[in-house]
């Protein structure tokens, strides 16, 4: 059975937050319980078994809108907190990989904003930047700035926020949550366009941009911050005259297909991703209820379908092989569902061969490998013996795969070498070999860290290339704290 989450707009004491589940085999659909909210749920997002929610004011008040945090548990969602921000509504939030921030966005002012994050609680608002910008639309949507979708490029170097009426994807650098809009950087759309939301691909080479006004999608490659437009494909019919808008946009895990879903013409848009160019090509389109605002994909193999006009989920069956999908009798009724979440659960983590980890000085020799502990929140790891071609074991280091709030202190990379081989710069050495391991589990960075007294610890960072990032704190409930430690200098790495 998957568990999944629908956000409801439904009336009254039906609005709120549906937990749901799914017979894979018989594709029945279940109530498991309804969360009822104050506001109304816009938006949800599943990071490290939470349920974050954007939330738009249901009334006038400043007690209203703002956003939620739920611990998930099982069957159950465990509210953390919310956090009304003084009436604000919200339409699409996304969390930093270290999980210290949450950006969200505002659609009704324009606006985006950041918030500090302390063990999945909302504990304060840092900033909140309001765009500016209009379009031709003539059915008013753009009459000012709509933020509609916020996210981090693949680089982590940007928060870019897609403004559906200022027809264009402003882009932040975003150091301690503060946002800072980077002119150079911020992408214009074609006037008129009304950009929804933007994806990247898997490999973060390409983006893929919805326009609901245009009803298109464009593809751009990306490249250190800079957008080139490849391509515009039409979402709908050409020969579809009644009014139409593209809402949902999102590709399989493996990256080989991408959906769309267009509210009025009511339908889920297939299309098939070239894993060279970037490129999409229309395979079919499969109807579906009234105005299906999103959907998901489960393990590439089905669609569950939020259609707010006909308060009704649907489920489609999908063979990635075959490229077919297919609506199935399987549904559920929901008052006005308008968003779908459900938490993915990783596959097995796969090691690799470390063979190759050697330059004309050193080779790391491979000690023991570690398996993710997710309830302590540590990574999938190597362990290696630093060693001489001889075979001398001069010292030791080891890499962490991933990024959280306990890497981003800890570091991903450790090391240390004997006191009597130091002055040759092994350690920097042995941190370069691990980039190429960190490369091939596709990180885009790593973070190493050491205590500020530690002058030859910063001389190794600076040596292997570190861009220093901040002196930082370190959280009483770290390891580190425990062990007397207060302060680490903080350098990253980018791959």
């Amino acid at each position: 059975m998957k568990v999944f989450y629908v956000s409801s707009y439904g009336k009254h004491h039906d609005k709120g937050i549906y937990i749901m589940k799914l017979n894979e085999e018989t594709l029945e659909m279940k109530r498991v319980q309804q969360i009822e909210t104050q506001d109304f749920p816009s938006y949800m997002i599943c990071n490290n078994h939470t349920l974050y929610v954007a939330y738009k004011n249901a009334s006038s008040h400043s007690n209203g809108g703002g956003l939620g945090s739920f611990s998930i548990y099982k069957d159950e969602l465990l509210l953390n907190n919310n956090y009304h921000s003084s009436g604000r509504s919200y339409t699409h939030l996304c969390v930093d990989q270290n999980n210290r921030y949450l950006f969200a966005a505002n659609y009704h002012v324009g606006a985006t904003a950041s918030y500090q994050l302390e063990n999945s609680i909302i504990t304060q608002k840092i900033c909140a930047v309001h765009h500016v910008g209009l379009g031709p639309d003539l059915l008013k949507r753009q009459t000012g700035p709509h933020a509609h979708y916020v996210g981090i490029t693949p680089d982590q170097e940007f928060v870019y926020s897609v403004d559906l009426g200022a027809d264009k994807v402003v882009m932040y650098r975003y150091s301690q949550g503060v946002l800072l809009e980077d002119p150079d950087y911020t992408l214009n759309i074609v006037p008129g366009s009304g950009p929804r939301h933007m994806i990247f691909s898997k490999d973060g080479r390409f983006a893929y941009l919805v326009n609901e006004i245009a009803n298109n999608i464009m593809v751009f490659k990306y490249y250190q911050g800079h957008f080139q437009l490849i391509q515009a494909i039409h979402c709908i019919p050409k020969h579809f005259n009644g009014f139409s808008s593209a809402a949902a946009i999102r590709l399989t895990k493996s990256g080989h297909h991408l959906f769309v879903s267009n509210r009025g013409h009511d339908s889920i848009a297939m299309y098939r991703v070239n894993q060279e160019s970037g490129k999409i090509s229309l395979l079919y389109m499969v109807h579906t209820g009234k105005e299906p605002r999103d959907f998901q994909i489960l393990d590439d193999k089905y669609l569950i379908i939020a259609c707010q006009g006909s308060n009704l989920l649907q489920v489609m069956t999908f063979n990635e092989e075959t490229e077919e999908l297919i609506l199935t009798d399987s549904t559920i009724e929901i008052p006005a569902p308008v968003c779908i979440a459900f938490e993915s659960h990783k596959e097995k983590f796969m090691f690799y061969d470390v063979s190759d980890l050697k330059n004309d000085e050193i080779y790391l020799k491979l000690v023991e490998t570690c398996e993710a502990i997710p309830e302590k929140r540590w990574f999938p790891a190597y362990r290696f013996e630093i060693c001489l071609h001889n075979g001398t074991v001069i010292g030791h280091c080891d890499l962490r795969i991933g990024h959280n709030e306990l890497t981003y202190i800890g570091g991903n990379i450790g090391y240390d070498i004997d006191e009597s081989y130091r002055g040759h710069r092994y350690a920097a050495k042995a941190c370069q070999l691990l980039f190429q391991l960190a490369k091939k589990h596709q990180l885009q960075y790593v973070i190493i860290t050491c205590v500020p007294e530690n002058i030859a610890s910063s001389r190794t960072c600076e040596i292997a290339g570190g861009e220093f990032v901040e002196l930082a704190d370190i959280p009483p409930t770290h390891d580190m704290y425990q062990e007397g430690k207060r302060q680490v200098k903080i350098y990253k790495f980018v791959l």
